[in-house]
């Protein structure tokens, strides 16, 4: 067979047609990018930052950012659901995040949200809500841009996206 010259040159062929799709198998479709970080280079706002948004969180968390990390969990494990009272959510999500303090402040931080929420029509009959949700899209330069949906509020005509935030208001 390898002495037939038509033949060596078919092989040489398939060889090397194998080799560069191996390499473009190599190569990623799209790059994994969190939405955070994309959102400066869109020109969302000319004095936003990736960092200058970290640093103003930074100063303005009234206890830390383990504080906020309750306030968001216990918030979740109430609105999926997975917990009936307030007082309950923040305790689990208190022992999840390690934190033994403040936790009447988040507790009244999670009622505030939750009762600012009704009027969206957080536990209205009819609506869906979905706390955490995932969302990927292409994006520039071959990104997959992904992040999450903190609380997805869905109706028979609508959707509603809200982002938690457990800092101090600017």
């Amino acid at each position: 067979i390898y002495a037939d010259p038509a033949l060596q040159e078919r092989l040489v062929t398939v060889r090397q047609s194998f080799r560069e799709a191996q390499a473009a198998s190599a190569r990623p479709l799209a790059v994994p990018t969190a939405v955070t970080s994309e959102i400066s280079k869109a020109g969302v706002d000319e004095e936003w930052s990736f960092d200058s948004e970290r640093l103003r969180k930074a100063e303005s968390e009234r206890f830390g950012a383990a504080f906020g990390s309750v306030v968001h969990r216990a918030l979740a494990l109430l609105l999926d659901g997975c917990i009936g009272s307030a007082a309950m959510a923040v305790t689990l999500a208190a022992h999840e995040v390690g934190l033994d303090e403040h936790l009447e402040d988040a507790e009244a931080d999670v009622l505030r949200a939750v009762e600012a929420l009704r009027p969206l029509g957080v536990g209205r009959q009819g609506t869906t809500v979905t706390t955490e949700y995932p969302l990927a899209m292409a994006w520039n330069d071959g990104k997959l841009l992904t992040g999450f949906v903190d609380l997805l509020l869905l109706a028979d005509d609508s959707a509603l996206v809200i982002d938690f935030k457990t800092d101090t208001p600017v």
